[in-house]
């Protein structure tokens, strides 16, 4: 076995730790130890590479749970708004056989061949077409209401249409309209909507009234006080 003498007194015994020992005129002996070196390196490789792979499980845990309070998050608004559009229709199929309803109607088409010339409030009939939308909604009264006028884009390369608010307020037997604010509806809804027809620009239109204001997830009531008194005035 060979050995090699260093500076701090320990010798290297081939791959075994050993003592040099120093004797009378300088003259030294080394002893070897069967002793392994490689066992006083110290236990933290190990360490470290469990603790990598528990962060590294644990990110993914997180991104994980993270991805799936996300789509649920979408698919609950999802039902909501769905919700909120059927319980609407139902309303609005009850409410076409009120006289109330079918004096506002009647009212207003007269009165829109007036506003329509406008052209500020409801574009031109070269690149706009416009329809009334069957929804009215009444304040608790029936003092006022608002109806919507949809506003279809002929020219689909800027814009997928809008929606038109119209408020209205009873005097007596009568019915005194104005013209409140608009919902704009950007191009990228084509990627939801193949077609801007009248029937999505509606759902986009009753959506938007549903979720002003301090509406209720699941209810289709109106927040009134937003309406007809932030907004109206």
């Amino acid at each position: 076995m060979f050995y090699a003498i260093d500076k701090a007194d320990r010798v290297n015994c081939g791959g075994l730790r050993g003592d040099l020992t120093h004797g009378i005129l300088g003259s030294a002996r080394a002893t070897c130890r069967s002793e392994d070196l490689s066992s006083q390196i110290p236990e933290r490789q190990n360490g470290e590479v469990n603790y990598i792979y528990m962060y590294r499980l644990y990110l993914a845990f997180v991104l994980v749970l993270f991805t799936i309070m996300i789509n649920s998050c979408k698919y609950l608004k999802k039902q909501n708004a769905s919700t909120k559009i059927e319980c609407l229709d139902e309303k609005i199929k009850s409410l076409q056989s009120d006289d109330l309803y079918q004096k506002v109607v009647l009212q207003f088409k007269d009165t829109f061949d007036i506003l329509k010339q406008n052209k500020e409030n409801f574009g031109v009939s070269t690149y706009i077409e416009s329809k009334l939308d069957d929804a009215i909604f009444f304040n608790k009264d029936s003092s006022e209401c608002f109806l919507i006028v949809l506003l279809r884009t002929l020219n689909t390369e800027y814009m997928f249409g809008s929606a038109r608010i119209i408020y209205g307020s009873r005097i007596k037997d009568n019915w005194l309209f104005s013209v409140g604010q608009q919902y704009h509806y950007e191009i990228s809804y084509f990627k939801t909507y193949k077609q801007n027809s009248f029937d999505n620009i509606s759902l986009l239109a009753r959506h938007s009234v549903l979720n002003e204001g301090s509406s209720r997830n699941n209810d289709c009531e109106i927040d009134e006080k937003y309406f007809f008194e932030y907004l109206k005035n």
